[in-house]
This record gives structure tokens, C-alpha cells and sequence, in this order.
């Protein structure tokens, strides 16, 4: 056990239906696998990264430490991702993010660290809305998983109403949650990607009449 590890996993091991069941994590955004998004969003010393993965997994394995393909069932959803992680696990704390979010918030790991305290998994909530997959789990607590998949429950948000959560507030732009989920929020993504900077397309990001936006202020 390594104390000073910092535990993140990536949840790549989806079926991406509404992506016409594309690999998600290697769809390509603006010149890069939306997977090195995610990892060059991990500025942290010590990291051991594990990557849950059901396909591709050599792919994968570029980017992490270990790959950690689902161990319970057959695509059962981001609960057997969380749980397949365990055993790749350094330290008594796990950062869960998931590969569909290239502009999640940077230093998440010591933003839900410092607030977890007693409970069993710390999540974010930003203006109201609970983002269930931007998630420290505490290693202790991962078990309770596969009692929890095999009472027929697959809702994360209802895993963490059993696991005594605390939830803590997030401020900042919106865009550090958007996620991508179809084409066109792939064709956003390239757009925000090399114009986030400009004024415009940061006053688009409060218009919830654009087009391209039915996901990212949800």
C-alpha cells in the first residue's frame, strides 16, 4: 500500500449507444483521443492510473498504469467499472472521472479529499445538479458494489443515497461539464477546443437556445 499514491480511474468501458456503439474513449476531438483530454487533465504527482476498459484495451494501455476491464457481468455500466478498479488500487481512495468529459475540473482529487471525512464517497454537484461520475470512493466501500448490482440496481446516484455521500459544490464555468455523449457534441468540442478562449463562444456557453447545447447546462 502506497499512501502517497494518488488512485484515478477513468471510466472508458462503455457502449456508447447513442455514439452508434463507437468506442468513446478514442473518438478523436480535436486531433486527439478524447482519453489523452482526460489524462492531461491529471496534473498530480504519484498518480497510479488504472483505466477501465472493455475494448481496445491495448490502446488503452498507452495511457495508464493498468487496465481494469469489468470482472462482474456483461457491460453492467460504471458500478462494475468502479468495482474492476479494486485490485489496481495503491492507496485508500479512488478518483473516478469518466472519458467523455475533456474539460472536467483540475484538482478534483484534493477539492473532494479535503471533504470526504467519514463518509464513505465525496461527489460534485454543480448548480444543483449532482455529477455522479466525478466521484472519490473510498476503497473500503467499493465491495458494497456487487451487492448492490445483484439486488438488480444499476443508478450510481442511487449507489451513492446508500453510501452516506457528501456532496460538494462546484463553481466555474459550465464547460467543465460538459460531456459528450453524440456527434454533436463532438462537433462542440472541437469548436470549444480551439476558440475557448474567445469572448464570444464563452457568452454562447450561457445561451441555452444554442443549438449544440441540449447537454452542457443540464
Amino acid at each position: 500500500m502506497n499512501e502517497n499514491a494518488i488512485d484515478v480511474l477513468i471510466l472508458a468501458g462503455g457502449k456508447a449507444q447513442r455514439l452508434n456503439g463507437a468506442d468513446k474513449g478514442l473518438t478523436i476531438v480535436n486531433g486527439k483521443p478524447l482519453i489523452q483530454h482526460c489524462v492531461e487533465r491529471l496534473c498530480y504527482n504519484n498518480l497510479n492510473l488504472i483505466i477501465s476498459a472493455n475494448r481496445n484495451q491495448e490502446k488503452y494501455a498507452c495511457y495508464a498504469d493498468h487496465i481494469a476491464s469489468d470482472t462482474i457481468g456483461d457491460f453492467e455500466g460504471p458500478l462494475a467499472g468502479i468495482y474492476s478498479a479494486l485490485s489496481f488500487m495503491q492507496s485508500e481512495h479512488l478518483l473516478v472521472i469518466p472519458c467523455d468529459m475533456p474539460f472536467s475540473p483540475l484538482n478534483l482529487y484534493f477539492t473532494l479529499k479535503n471533504k470526504i471525512n467519514s463518509s464513505n464517497t465525496c461527489a460534485i454537484v454543480h448548480e444543483g445538479r449532482i455529477e455522479p461520475l466525478l466521484l472519490l470512493v473510498k476503497r473500503n466501500h467499493i465491495a458494497s458494489i456487487i451487492n448492490y448490482l445483484n439486488n438488480g440496481r444499476r443508478s450510481v446516484i442511487g449507489w451513492l443515497k446508500k453510501s452516506q455521500c457528501t456532496y460538494v459544490e462546484q463553481t466555474g464555468d459550465s464547460i467543465q461539464f460538459f460531456n459528450i455523449n453524440t456527434s454533436q457534441d463532438i462537433v462542440l468540442a472541437n469548436a470549444l477546443m480551439k476558440n475557448a478562449c474567445t469572448a464570444d463562444l464563452k457568452e454562447d456557453l450561457t445561451d441555452t437556445k444554442n443549438l449544440f447545447l441540449p447537454t452542457i447546462l443540464q
